[in-house]
């Protein structure tokens, strides 16, 4: 029976990492650390009983395997890629006969063999800890099933950042990958139990090793009290699976092509993220008193609505940034589709799929809302549903002057069209504070319509007593999406009519 293609990458990673004379050293400082770890456990003059030595001995050596596998074999991913760039031997691996999964495989679990070597060097002691500490047998290969589920997951993130890594220094990807770390490590967070996202690195599995049990309540997802542990899998399964479709998809394209996502993968990623939002965001607000008492009330629905708007809107904005094209991008689809690719419907381009992602979120927002506060006064659906497409039409104005900014003659569009769209709000905002326009909330239905966030700012009282200048304000919103809309139309054309030969006008209409 042959071993799997992509063993042959791991293969030769393995005998570069795990030549003779490393191995050797590695087994001499694997052997001094344990002889020394046991001494200070067991034979040391603060030493406690056996039991208790053995429990703080495999808490002690857990925490360092995964300081090896997590930060050091990450590390290892993050230059996998990035190495071979700079040595000019990636395009020859590009054209060998592996696929692209393959290939990804091999990158994702070859380079840290040598952190694997550590660790299997470091096992005997664990395991001897874990008998003469009483650990159960089960919660011992749960907790280092988490951490390999985990460091491959943080290694498919560090094999994406080094695919699309340019040519030069790495320092910068290093810092990121251990800012993640320590962000989602939770050591950031104050004691008890926090959001998710402080507790989703595989330095939690020593949890599952204490002597008192996991401590941490289990998560609340979509109402229902799953274990931290369960959830964690799911995570760092999904995780992984986004990642690696990430990295196969432009494994073997030339770096000039690169793509991170198709736009429905793009907008799945961006829906999935969303679906963890809702399943795990707080509904309920606890207040302490000077007592040991504590208080928990239902969340205000507009300030959870606003709360989470505002988290998806930076999402929806890196989804649209994603999507938006070149000059060189549009001239393709014109030699392609002809015509059509400079109709009104392409014009619109990033905002149908940002249009569908934030209609599909709102709407599920409205529901929860419905469903887990259950508000009587002070708050509608009505409104919600039409804050909701106030917050698209936001975006859809600014994705699509971006993307006409980008289709611009300059040496660099895009960032000169975000330098604009920071310098109009930076006048915006300095304008209505001077001029007292937020102090009013009369007048916050004509600031929305140059900046469009006031409309958060809008009460239920507001909404019930005069709502029609909120809707004038939405119309003359929809009014400068249009402008942007004809602006990248004109432009496209300008792009077709510019082309060489003048064909694409006269291409027959496929479709797209």
């Amino acid at each position: 029976m042959s071993a799997p293609p992509f063993t042959a990458e791991i293969l030769r990673n393995a005998r570069i990492q795990l030549r003779p004379k490393r191995v050797i050293a590695a087994i001499v400082i694997c052997a001094a650390i344990s002889f020394t770890a046991v001494a200070y456990f067991f034979y040391a003059p603060w030493a406690k009983s056996s039991r208790v030595g053995g429990q703080e001995l495999l808490a002690w050596i857990f925490w360092v395997q995964v300081v090896i596998l997590l930060i050091a074999g990450g590390i290892y991913c993050l230059q996998s890629v990035h190495r071979e760039k700079e040595l000019n031997t990636f395009d020859y691996q590009r054209v060998t006969r592996l696929t692209p999964l393959e290939l990804a495989l091999g990158k994702l679990l070859g380079p840290p063999s040598m952190m694997y070597f550590l660790v299997l060097c470091t096992m005997p002691i664990a395991l001897v800890g874990a008998f003469l500490g009483g650990t159960d047998p089960a919660r011992l290969l749960a907790a280092y099933g988490l951490v390999l589920l985990g460091v491959v997951a943080y290694y498919a993130f560090a094999l994406f950042t080094s695919l699309f890594l340019p040519r030069g220094s790495s320092a910068g990807a290093v810092i990121l990958f251990l800012v993640v770390i320590y962000i989602t490590s939770g050591a950031w967070l104050r004691a008890g139990p926090g959001w998710l996202l402080g507790r989703t690195s595989p330095f939690w599995a020593s949890e599952l090793l204490s002597s008192s049990g996991v401590r941490d309540n289990p998560d609340i997802f979509f109402g229902l009290a799953i274990s931290h542990g369960v959830v964690l899998v799911a995570l760092y399964v999904t995780i992984t699976a986004w990642f690696l479709l990430a990295v196969t998809r432009n494994m073997k394209r030339d770096p000039s092509n690169y793509e991170i996502y198709s736009p429905f993968q793009a907008l799945g990623v961006i829906l999935y993220l969303h679906v963890l939002m809702l399943g795990f965001f707080e509904w309920t607000e606890t207040f302490y008193s000077m007592t040991t008492t504590s208080v928990t009330v239902p969340r205000n629905p507009g300030e959870a609505e606003a709360t989470f708007l505002a988290v998806s809107f930076w999402l929806f904005l890196v989804l649209g940034l994603t999507l938006l094209r070149t000059r060189d991008r549009c001239r393709r689809l014109l030699r392609e589709f002809g015509a059509r690719a400079a109709n009104w419907w392409a014009a619109l381009w990033p905002a149908p799929y940002v249009v569908v992602g934030t209609l599909l979120i709102g709407a599920a927002l409205i529901y929860m809302i419905r469903l887990r506060l259950k508000p009587t006064s002070g708050w509608s659906a009505g409104m919600a549903a039409f804050e909701i497409s106030f917050f698209v039409l936001w975006l859809v104005r600014d994705l699509i002057f971006l993307q006409w900014a980008n289709l611009r003659r300059s040496r660099r569009p895009l960032l000169s069209g975000a330098l604009y769209l920071v310098a109009y709000y930076g006048c915006a905002m300095a304008l209505f504070y001077a001029t007292g326009a937020y102090a009013k909330p009369v007048r916050l239905a004509y600031t929305s319509v140059l900046f469009p966030s006031a409309v958060f700012r809008m009460d239920f009282n507001l909404w019930t007593g005069d709502p029609y200048p909120w809707f004038v304000a939405m119309l003359v919103l929809a009014a400068e999406a249009y402008v942007f809309v004809y602006l990248q139309r004109r432009t496209l054309r300008q792009i077709l009519a510019s082309a060489p030969g003048n064909d694409a006008a006269s291409a027959p209409v496929t479709s797209m």
